[in-house]
């Protein structure tokens, strides 16, 4: 190692010296150096040649892969995505990569000497005159966007912009190195979804549908340069879209256009927002004054329109509106472009959808504020384990009369009697253990004031902000359970009425044979009784008869009376003065232990009635008083004059305005229960031991009561005794004297013509008048009486008819005979009731008239009043 080492170091310095001496110009002392040395610097020489060979070869491959690295960079520079531009201290462009020519609309040759700046947006140059400044003065790298301008299209797009100063081993400045990258695709998408966001949030913070889609049309025309938008929605029978509104620049012809499009209709299928609406996607279409399915494309060609798309707005998978948009220009289908307004369209229907949750929500709430706050029920919202009130409507506050914060701070036992709160405590035990009570029927409720209230509860349990409650309503029936109890009662009345009727018309029924049959009893019987001596020991025996007919004459008149059907003499009377007159009367039909008092009133009290028949009602309650009193008592009778309203009638159930005269008597007796009472009336209906009373004295009483337009009522309690008062209509004066009967003979010459269909009855009239010296012509009906009449027409003067026969009755017949014979003087007579007789309309025209039965002089006297009128 040593010995090569010692070579080598021989041979370096050889050739120091040799290098040394060519270094000085001496050339030929190298000449001069021994052969050994030349040989071994030849040698040398030929291992550098080699050497110097191999490195050029390896120089000359590593030019080849520098050249190739050199290209390889050269070609990322030029055609990669980024532009890259040199320029001097004065921003000329030096040199650009082709890619930078192209963003530039320039060939990379004509760069040479042209400021950058011109490639700027003019109102943004002087922002980048700043950046410019500020890279030149700085050894960091810096950046911003700016808008650049491509001068072979004239466009413009954004661009991200980065650059650095580039300084020589001097530290002097070289060039500026830039690099472009066009950033306008992620700058519009940025725009987009910042337009997306602001659209959104517009869309939601608006009032309503018409303003949401107001906004779109807006911004969505402003953000892709489109001049008109429409919106159209389905009307409320979802047959056709309508147009609900329209934004459009302030370019000439679009008002027309929209003005000419107003009251347009566009069913599914037909125009773009029909067919948009139909087939629920966008329609796009180039050029709408050629389109076979426009309508308005005549307008549109004289607008200058072209391109029209429709995009359907979505909410679920119902289409709840169409936007349509216009351009001037014919615009082939953009993707791009109808996929963000389709984005645009696809929030719009989820706000929409939001919005219209939202209305729902809102018209839900609406529909509690008018079934809960103002339904005219009481409605309240109760918590189902604290029994506390939630929530009370103004019906509960208003019929209740608790202020809502007096209800929010009670529970619904505060409004119990305090009787009902245990079955309310038991039914709600009950609902708790799984049992459904009945809460149906009628409770009891209590006011603020104390007024306990009837109500009937409906109730279903809810979920009230969270918690378990009930929800009620109470329905008052107060006033509707007195209307069904007075009903009840005046139903009650109607049948007792009814039964009254009923006997009325039995007792009407059977009087006119009945009273037939009096009348020849009674005739035959006092023709008999004439005919007989004082000393007849058979006189007696026709007297009891006689008096036995005149009994059952009596008994007609009181079934008549119980039916309000009796025969009456009415007059006016005073009622005072007929309580005087009768004191005695009455007074003789109590006992020693009873008390008898009168308390007559000093008004008028003057009424039309029979005499006979009041008279006859006060002897019953008389006698009624004093059975009521076994053991003494007091009577009083009084009377007043009294005035019948509306409010009077409401409370008393019963009556007719007007004024009445009052008659009254009490007792102080052993009164009477309910059921008596609602029964008193009732014919035949006692509270004695059988055989001991008919029944008929308090019905008989209501019968002529009736029978006088009159109303009876009675109060009793017992223990407490009974009032009946009689109300009868009041008379402003009295009538005059009733006439005196003038007692005149038709005289042997006279003719009556009598018409009667019972036979025994025309036999004794016949023999009646027969026997005062007249001449009597018969007939059997009403037809007979007018053949009968023609015969005789000039003997005949007087006729006496029955009301009802065969064939004709009795009016009809004289109707006839009174044309032939004007002044023909009658008579009629009946067994029937004086209301079957009215029909008749004998008491209408103040025709004469007579009641079966009746004796032979009491029906001579009446002929002869007939013939003095």
């Amino acid at each position: 190692m040593k010995e090569d080492k010692s070579k080598q170091d021989g041979l370096d310095d050889l050739r120091r010296r040799a290098e040394e001496l060519l270094r000085n110009g001496k050339i030929n002392d190298v000449y001069k150096m021994s052969d050994a040395d030349v040989r071994v610097l030849a040698n040398e020489l030929q291992v550098h040649q080699i050497e110097l060979m191999m490195q050029n070869e390896e120089l000359k491959r590593t030019r080849m892969e520098l050249e190739d690295a050199l290209k390889r960079y050269s070609d990322l520079y030029d055609f990669g995505p980024v532009g890259y531009f040199m320029l001097d201290k004065q921003g000329a462009i030096s040199w650009a990569s082709l890619t930078g020519a192209a963003l530039l609309g320039m060939e990379r040759a004509d760069f040479f000497g042209k400021r950058f700046q011109l490639f700027v947006a003019p109102d943004e140059r002087d922002t980048f005159h700043a950046f410019y400044n500020q890279l030149l003065e700085s050894h960091v790298k810096q950046s911003l966007e700016l808008t650049l301008l491509n001068i072979k299209d004239e466009t413009r797009f954004y661009a991200h912009v980065e650059g650095i100063s580039v300084y020589d081993s001097s530290r002097r400045l070289k060039h500026c190195q830039i690099a472009v990258i066009d950033v306008t695709a992620c700058k519009k998408k940025e725009e987009e979804i910042l337009l997306l966001h602001t659209l959104t949030f517009a869309i939601s913070t608006a009032k309503d549908l018409h303003d949401a889609l107001d906004i779109t049309l807006e911004k969505v025309c402003h953000a892709i340069g489109w001049i008109y938008g429409e919106a159209w929605m389905p009307d409320k029978e979802g047959k056709c879209l309508e147009r609900d509104h329209t934004f459009y620049s302030k370019v000439s012809g679009l008002e027309k256009f929209s003005e000419l499009s107003q009251g347009y209709r566009f069913p599914p299928g037909v125009g773009l927002p029909g067919r948009a609406w139909l087939q629920k996607q966008p329609v796009w279409v180039s050029n709408i004054t050629i389109d076979p399915n426009y309508p308005r494309s005549q307008i549109a060609l004289e607008c200058g329109l072209r391109t029209g798309v429709a995009f359907p707005v979505m909410a679920g998978d119902e289409v709840v509106a169409v936007l349509v948009f216009y351009l001037f220009e014919s615009f082939e289908r953009d993707e791009h472009l109808e996929g963000f307004v389709t984005s645009v369209t696809l929030q719009l229907g989820q706000v929409i959808k939001g919005k219209q949750a939202v209305g729902a929500l809102k018209e839900s709430h609406a529909h509690y504020e008018m079934l809960f706050e103002t339904n005219p029920h009481p409605m309240w919202v109760v918590d189902q384990e604290t029994l506390e009130f939630l929530a009370v409507n103004r019906a509960a506050i208003n019929q209740y009369g608790y202020s809502r914060q007096e209800f929010l701070a009670m529970t619904i036992k505060d409004i119990r009697p305090p009787e009902d709160i245990p079955k309310l405590v038991d039914y709600l035990t009950l609902e708790k253990a799984g049992i459904e009570p009945d809460f149906a029927g009628v409770w009891k409720h209590r006011k603020k004031d104390g007024t306990i209230i009837d109500v009937e509860i409906t109730r279903n349990s809810i979920s009230f902000y969270g918690r378990k409650a009930f929800i009620v309503l109470a329905h008052d029936v107060t006033e509707r359970r007195r209307m069904e109890e007075e009903k009840a009662r005046l139903q009650e009345q109607l049948y007792h009425s009814r039964r009254l009727e009923s006997i009325g018309r039995l007792a009407g029924g059977v009087a006119h044979e009945f009273n037939n049959m009096l009348m020849s009893i009674i005739g035959y019987g006092n023709l008999i009784f004439t005919e007989m001596k004082e000393d007849d020991p058979l006189r007696d025996y026709v007297r009891r008869i006689l008096k036995s007919g005149e009994r059952a004459a009596d008994l007609t008149k009181t079934l008549l009376a119980l039916g309000s059907k009796q025969v009456t003499a009415v007059k006016s009377i005073n009622v005072n003065e007929l309580i005087r007159e009768n004191r005695g009367l009455l007074l003789g039909l109590m006992c020693e232990k009873i008390e008898f008092k009168i308390q007559l009133t000093g008004k008028d009290c003057v009424v039309m009635a029979d005499n006979n028949q009041i008279v006859q009602a006060l002897m019953n309650l008389a006698t009624n008083a004093r059975e009521a009193m076994p053991a003494g008592g007091a009577l009083s009778i009084s009377t007043d004059v009294v005035g019948m309203n509306t409010a009077f009638i409401k409370t008393h159930g019963y009556g007719r305005e007007g004024v009445y005269v009052v008659l009254s008597v009490s007792d102080t007796g052993v009164g009477m229960n309910t059921e008596t009472r609602e029964r008193l009336f009732e014919p035949f209906f006692t509270t004695k031991e059988f055989g001991k009373s008919s029944g008929l004295g308090l019905a008989l009483v209501y019968g002529i009561v009736k029978q006088h337009d009159g109303f009876i009522d009675v109060e009793s309690e017992p223990g407490k005794g009974a009032t009946f008062r009689i109300y009868l209509p009041l008379v402003e004066t009295m009538s005059g004297e009733e006439r005196t009967s003038v007692a005149l003979s038709l005289g042997s010459e006279g003719t009556i013509l009598v018409a009667e269909d019972d036979d025994d009855v025309r036999e004794l009239v016949k023999k009646v008048f027969e026997g005062s010296g007249c001449t009597v012509v018969e007939a059997e009906d009403g037809e007979d009486a007018i053949v009968k009449f023609m015969d005789n027409k000039d003997a005949i003067q007087f006729l006496l008819f029955d009301v009802i026969m065969p064939k004709k009755n009795g009016k009809e017949a004289y109707d006839v005979i009174k044309k032939q014979k004007p002044d023909i003087k009658a008579l009629f007579m009946s067994g029937y009731s004086e209301e079957v007789l009215r029909k008749k309309t004998l008491f209408d025209e103040g025709l004469d008239f007579i009641f079966k039965p009746v004796a032979p002089l009491e029906l001579l006297k009446k002929v002869r009043d007939a013939l003095t009128k």
